[in-house]
């Protein structure tokens, strides 16, 4: 850093290796061998000392610098090493001086250029961020989707009676989103197993139920279409196929698994629908909202109207009858899935 801060410790190294050959010779004189308690050399205050028992103080002339704990052993600089020492400690006293200097030079220097530096870490990381993204993209065999904007639409939605006669009509704004993956493929999941999946949503429907058996794949499509809006929004290419497109929503909400709560006597539909309520509270019409197991742990038959009201997208149950009573509304669509274990497909 400095031509002075390098002689000093060229100066220091020569001092300390003078002071450990002279204690040294000490240690192995014949005649100091009966007054010594140990033949080591030992620090006590920064300064160097060797052991001698107490019975023999006086033998070896010297500076007590301590004592053992039961008073046998006496730790004394030698006044033979004090000049030495003494250099010794002169030269760190100086060296210390010398390093704050150069560090209250470096640090005026980079107070000056704060601007500059600050600018070239954050060029720095957005760099470095730009390479991760690629890097993953690579392992993933990703490609980039299209981000679709939001488009205005209006979407007339209704229910079936009994008769086959609308008995309900109800105005739905449809959001306008875009979701078109083709051939998504979860990304934690190993690529020469994992069974890629096609979902639609956008042009006459904005709801989407899936159904099928279980170990079907309901769920991963689910979390797998939250990972690729939650990727695509992060910046990060997509493990999907090419003409992927999605929109960007304004917020991504989910209710996957059971989170049973015991500590607050929470049965597993009370868990869902007070996660359910939450989630609503905050999503807004751009919003994508997946929902897993709807009604689980109740009644189908009596979530049939409450699941009706749900928007954007809602994520499948393994109950049936209360998927396919959701099916007489327009702007839905049924998505049904079978085993991956039978067919290697979903």
């Amino acid at each position: 850093a400095s031509a002075k801060l390098a002689r000093l410790r060229r100066e220091m190294r020569i001092a300390h290796d003078r002071l450990q050959d002279k204690l040294n010779r000490i240690l192995a004189n014949p005649r100091n061998a009966p007054y010594l308690q140990e033949s080591l050399i030992t620090q006590r205050g920064g300064r160097y000392v060797i052991p001698i028992k107490a019975d023999f103080k006086g033998r070896i002339p010297g500076i007590v610098h301590d004592s053992s704990a039961s008073g046998a052993t006496l730790f004394i600089e030698p006044l033979s090493a004090v000049e030495i020492t003494n250099r010794w400690r002169e030269l760190q006293i100086e060296e210390r001086k010398e390093v704050e200097r150069i560090l209250a030079e470096l640090s005026a220097l980079v107070a000056d250029l704060a601007d500059e530096l600050t600018w070239t870490v954050e060029a720095l990381a957005g760099l470095d961020l730009v390479f991760a993204k690629a890097h993953y993209a690579n392992e993933l065999g990703a490609t980039e989707p299209r981000l679709a904007a939001f488009t205005s639409r209006r979407q007339r939605s209704g229910r079936a009676g009994k008769s086959g006669a609308e008995n309900t009509r109800t105005d739905l704004r449809h959001p306008g989103s875009v979701l078109d993956l083709r051939q998504a493929r979860h990304p934690l999941l190993d690529p020469e197993t994992v069974v890629p999946i096609d979902v639609h949503l956008g042009d006459d429907y904005f709801v989407l139920v899936i159904t099928g058996p279980n170990t079907g794949g309901k769920t991963v499509s689910l979390k797998t279409v939250g990972l690729m809006a939650a990727m695509a929004q992060s910046g990060l290419h997509l493990p999907v196929g090419e003409e992927s497109a999605i929109s960007v929503f304004e917020g991504i909400y989910a209710d996957i698994g059971d989170e049973q709560s015991i500590e607050q006597s929470l049965s597993t539909f009370s868990s869902h629908l007070t996660n359910i309520v939450q989630l609503l509270d905050h999503a807004e019409e751009r919003s994508l909202v997946l929902l897993d197991e709807l009604g689980a742990g109740t009644d189908p038959v009596e979530v049939r109207s409450g699941a009706g009201n749900l928007v954007t997208l809602v994520g499948a149950t393994d109950h049936h009858a209360g998927g396919d009573a959701l099916l007489g509304a327009k702007g839905l669509c049924s998505y049904h899935t079978w085993c991956g274990e039978c067919q290697r497909r979903v």
